[in-house]
């Protein structure tokens, strides 16, 4: 059942009121049932149930029980006709200004974000916005100028991932930007470019990659990302079918071999024939894909055939050496994970299926064979095991992953451990604004960093505005010495607050761990005890509260961070009280318009490209030892960037200041 016909419908002829009771079943899913009430007796009605919640799910049996629950009478006769599928019927407009449905609001202050004039008379009545009333919005100075709106209570994108807007931009404008915020996930935004100017056009905005999240509650638009103070108009915020490719304009993962939706970055060259993609039939347990997409094996009669995967080139183990894998098996096999082709000999780990029947994450540590030439990666679904009927699997999520986090987890020194996923929350009219990392402000004997995360909270914030970042890894909570620790930097004293969230295979949340920060202007290195959580337990969120006791109210308040740590651990950081031994990289051309030379990389093989302001706006990881790298400065602003070169362990080796021109 695709979203496009999952919309059930049926004409009934009944000699009785009662409950007509629509069931699917069979399949892997649960049987689902609904029910309508039959009210009109002796004439035809059709009747129609949404199942849209069901898209993707494995049903092979539709069900309909007349007067469900009541024992048959004598003359109780059905008669039916046209069992349809059909789109379930479109959302109505959130707004349309016929009249204004939504609180719309500036961002902040309207001087700095712009002017929401209100609803008045469409300036422009041509196609494709002929409608009578429009709303209108002067930007402010802010290049970022944006409007913002409470959603209506129940507005979910489950059924209806995709918004439309009708647009009627300035001379000068390229984009518009819109906002979903959920407090539990922050803001979610999509991109559209502009086809023209100074004419309606409708924006199509596919926030199809957050179906899971069910709690958006505000959008936001931001008009444009230029200088252009002009006057905007916009019209008809609707939901409706999904129109956009949502694989459009996704940016590869390296470290992502084949999720069967949008990063299919590795063909397949064995088993093609016998692999198929489909709806998730068995959706839940694990985190979803937004698409719904997996990969459906059928394991031919032999006891070693495969699925194999041919890379760019040799796998980097250096950093990411798991192999993570989701398996949906029928029986209780042995699973062969095979490294091979290149110039080294195979590496074969074997491990067999925990439980059937449900989807179950297989992590395969390939650690011990860092620096090995091997270009193929094969998954054996029943290894040696001979069969005499074909099997079904499921496969999905096929990605390197890094080991569990057990010692230093952020430290903004070095390009494997700077966590640029910080996302802010309850933070104003910062929400949204990326993270930066900056100097060290105030070095000492505590933290004489380098580089060092920054946290701003704006006026009028929330006491518990903070921020969150998820983790490429889980952070592994030792048994022996569960205690994190990070050090601080605030202008005041205040509670600290540090959260484990999004535990692992049900590991319970920590919630609120404050440790009081008593050394204003100065670093002091906090340490959280979480010893009440279970044992082994691991968590892909950490999220932090610098004071939740107060909240700024003029002025931005900024505090720093760095040094996340387990269990005692250091993430011996390199500052001006430990000077860095690093080599001068030398570049050319420099000034750089497009493609920069390094050449002398010595050990390096990561490359971090960072701007005046801290912020890391390029990464580059090279294999082998070339003797010289390229790396591409295209798209970059002018000005002056740090070229700072890392080896394979994460340190620092050598740097070079650059300007692109």
């Amino acid at each position: 059942m695709g979203a496009e016909s999952s919309t059930i419908n049926i004409k009934v002829w009944a000699p009785v009121a009662g409950v007509l009771k629509y069931k699917l079943e069979g399949g892997l899913s649960p049987a689902v049932e609904r029910d309508v009430m039959i009210t009109e007796v002796n004439t035809w009605v059709e009747y129609s149930v949404d199942f849209s919640d069901q898209v993707g799910a494995s049903h092979e049996k539709l069900v309909f029980f007349f007067n469900a629950g009541v024992e048959p009478g004598a003359d109780d006769i059905y008669y039916i006709d046209d069992i349809t599928f059909s789109a379930p019927p479109a959302a109505e407009a959130l707004e349309d200004f016929e009249p204004q449905k939504l609180a719309w609001e500036s961002l902040g202050s309207t001087a700095v974000f712009g002017t929401f004039n209100g609803q008045i008379a469409n300036p422009d009545m041509t196609a494709p916005n002929t409608t009578a009333n429009v709303g209108s919005y002067t930007k402010g100075s802010s290049l970022f100028g944006a409007i913002r709106a409470q959603l209506p209570a129940g507005f979910t994108i489950g059924t209806f991932p995709q918004l439309n807007l009708d647009v009627w931009a300035p001379a000068g404008a390229t984009m518009v930007s819109m906002k979903l915020f959920s407090p539990t996930e922050g803001l979610k935004e999509v991109i559209v470019e502009l086809a023209g100017t100074q004419a309606w056009e409708t924006l199509n905005f596919n926030f199809e990659s957050f179906e899971a999240i069910a709690d958006f509650e505000r959008v936001e638009i931001q008009f444009g990302n230029t200088g252009n103070s002009g006057t905007w108009y916009f019209d008809n915020l609707v939901q409706g079918q999904s129109t956009v490719d949502p694989c459009a304009d996704v940016t590869p993962v390296a470290t992502i071999i084949d999720d069967f939706a949008c990063q299919r970055n590795a063909p397949v060259t064995n088993g093609l024939d016998r692999l198929e993609v489909v709806n998730n039939p068995v959706p839940g347990g694990l985190v979803p894909d937004p698409l719904n997409k997996v990969g459906r094996y059928d394991d031919p009669l032999d006891a070693w055939s495969a699925l194999v995967w041919q890379l760019d080139g040799a796998v980097d183990l250096s950093t990411f050496n798991q192999l993570s894998v989701k398996v949906w098996s029928p029986v209780i096999v042995p699973l062969l994970f095979k490294l091979e082709g290149g110039t080294a000999a195979p590496v074969e780990v074997f491990t067999d299926v925990t439980a059937t029947g449900q989807w179950v994450r297989y992590q395969i540590d390939f650690s011990d064979h860092v620096g090995v030439d091997h270009n193929k990666i094969a998954i054996f679904f029943g290894a040696g095991v001979e069969h005499t009927d074909e099997q079904i699997f499921y496969i999905d999520d096929v990605e390197w992953k890094r080991a569990p986090y057990t010692g230093c987890i952020a430290t903004f020194d070095s390009p494997e451990l700077t966590l640029p996923t910080w996302t802010y929350f309850g933070n104003n009219e910062l929400e949204g604004t990326p993270f930066i990392m900056v100097e060290n402000p105030a070095p000492d004997a505590v933290n004489g960093a380098g580089m060092v995360g920054v946290f701003q909270e704006a006026p009028g914030s929330q006491v518990w505005a903070g921020m969150f970042a998820d983790l490429d890894a889980p952070l592994a909570m030792p048994i022996d010495n569960k205690t994190v620790s990070m050090k601080v930097w605030m202008d005041h004293a205040g509670p600290v607050v540090m959260k484990m969230e999004q535990g692992v295979d049900g590991a319970p949340g920590s919630g609120d761990v404050i440790v009081e920060y008593t050394t204003p202007n100065a670093w002091a290195d906090l340490t959280f005890d979480y010893s009440f959580l279970p044992d082994g337990a691991q968590y892909n969120r950490i999220t932090l509260i610098l004071d939740i006791a107060t909240a700024p109210e003029t002025e931005i308040r900024t505090s720093y961070f760095d040094d996340i740590r387990v269990a005692g651990g250091s993430c011996a950081t390199v500052g001006i009280f430990e000077p860095a031994q690093v080599d001068a990289l030398r570049v050319m051309p420099n000034p750089v318009a497009d493609m920069l030379r390094v050449q002398n990389p010595g050990e390096a093989r990561t490359f971090r490209v960072t701007n005046m302001l801290g912020q890391l706006v390029r990464v580059e990881q090279f294999v082998g030892q070339d003797m010289t790298y390229d790396i591409d400065f295209t798209g970059l602003e002018s000005g002056v960037y740090i070229l700072t070169g890392y080896d394979a362990t994460g340190r620092l080796v050598a740097n070079a200041k650059v300007v692109k021109q």
